[in-house]
């Protein structure tokens, strides 16, 4: 671990764990907790002191993530079936920093969008399972407070700030049905006449959604892999806005790029 500027000496607090399975790595969300997998354990250290706060008994773990008031911590190994065939064994866990205990264990088979997604009071918490977002309430993991149903729901992100906690989700397209991403309060899920926002587009592979900071409107970044006009060799990408007014338009990058549109994802 290494001090910031001015000096960038190495921390004489923190002692050098010079394992060769050292791969997984997370500071939480106000820098003062740092996690690490050695390939042996997983460890958590105040980064002023260095002190070891917590100790848990992961060794395949290669995803870490604090929740943002630093209550949880949230571990992911990679899934295994057993040679037989049958389930696997729950491979993310959600533990206690304050107790060390293991307060949930899920089975979350892909990497991509492993870790639940919480609100900035930790009040809610959600998860993307089977065409459902599953939220949890002040980290009470064993009951499903609420549910969003959406089929085929690939995505989803939880609006910054204060209550009440807005959700973006993303459906992608199919059979020359467009994507689309839809923006709704919590726990306003009844049917689509509850959402906020809806905005349909086609061109779209996966998408990046960011909330403004006051949580009114969210920016999509929609991109293929394959640009069919030949334009570009990296894909093609749109960019569009929705506003919880219900308000959408498509902004020209040319215009974002040059620094002419007049929302920026953080105002």
């Amino acid at each position: 671990m290494v001090n910031g500027p001015p000096s960038f000496a190495e921390s004489t607090a923190f002692r050098r764990d010079s394992g060769k399975n050292c791969k997984a790595v997370a500071f939480s969300k106000d820098g003062s907790l740092f996690a690490w997998c050695n390939g042996e354990k997983v460890n958590v250290v105040n980064v002023t002191s260095a002190e070891l706060l917590r100790s848990f008994d992961l060794p395949k773990t290669v995803c870490l993530e604090f929740s943002p008031k630093n209550t949880v911590l949230a571990t992911w190994q990679p899934y295994t079936t057993a040679k037989d065939g049958t389930a696997g064994v729950p491979n993310l866990q959600l533990h206690d920093l304050k107790t060390g205990k293991c307060l949930k264990s899920f089975i979350q088979k892909k990497m991509q969008n492993w870790c639940p997604c919480w609100a900035d009071d930790e009040s809610v918490c959600a998860r993307n399972v089977n065409n459902e977002v599953h939220f949890f309430e002040n980290n009470n993991f064993n009951t499903i407070a609420n549910k969003l149903h959406l089929q085929k729901v690939n995505d989803f992100v939880l609006s910054p700030g204060a209550q009440p906690t807005k959700v973006a989700v993303y459906v992608p397209g199919s059979k020359g049905a467009p994507s689309f991403v839809r923006l709704y309060q919590y726990p306003n899920f009844a049917g689509p006449q509850s959402a906020l926002a809806n905005k349909s587009f086609f061109k779209a592979d996966k998408v990046t959604m960011l909330w403004n900071k006051k949580a009114t409107a969210v920016l999509v970044i929609a991109s293929t892999d394959v640009d069919k006009t030949g334009a570009s060799y990296y894909g093609e990408q749109t960019l569009h806005y929705i506003a919880t007014n219900g308000e959408s338009a498509v902004v020209q990058l040319r215009e974002w790029l040059s620094g002419s549109f007049p929302l920026s994802c953080s105002s």
